[in-house]
């Protein structure tokens, strides 16, 4: 046999039945495979991380506010506050999403869902609003992006914090 028969042969050979299955959702390689990842607990634990940041956030809003009423920036205290709303919002749709494709991917396996187009026009909405207020009114504008980068911070830090505890244990 020459080398190009070879060749041939080993192209023509169907490999695609001894590939192993794909992994479940959330799997790494020290958990098995074939163990499914129960969606409800998966659920849960995304509307607990985006919940934890509602408050702190609500608490450096209030801050905020009495910080800006003292140094004569109110519109950019106001501002932080809209920015710390609009990533509460945006949190809470997130939720949604998510919650959503859990749902259809539980009822219909392999159904193709908007998840990340749906996303992807979430944020940029945001940051069309946010850039037109920022060239609108300059300060309340500023104040939205610090709010929104502020609220993203806190919920990360909160679900690193949690992280770690899980990992720890």
């Amino acid at each position: 046999m020459s080398h190009d028969d070879l060749g041939e042969q080993a192209v023509s050979t169907d490999v695609s039945a001894s590939l192993p299955p794909d992994p479940a959702i959330g799997a790494n390689e020290d958990v098995d495979p074939t163990v499914e990842v129960d969606p409800t607990a998966a659920m849960a634990e995304v509307i607990l991380q985006t919940r934890r940041a509602v408050v702190p956030s609500i608490v450096i809003g209030v801050v905020g506010l009495i910080v800006g009423v003292i140094t004569g920036e109110l519109l950019a205290a106001v501002g932080l506050c809209i920015g710390l709303g609009l990533g509460m919002a945006n949190a809470r749709m997130l939720r949604t999403s998510v919650q959503r494709r859990f749902e259809t991917l539980v009822e219909t396996p392999g159904t193709k869902t908007h998840f990340l187009s749906g996303g992807a026009v979430r944020l940029g909405v945001l940051t069309g609003v946010t850039l037109l207020a920022v060239v609108l009114v300059q300060p309340l504008g500023l104040g939205m992006i610090v709010g929104m980068i502020i609220f993203q911070i806190t919920m990360l830090v909160l679900a690193g914090a949690s992280m770690l505890k899980v990992a720890r244990t």
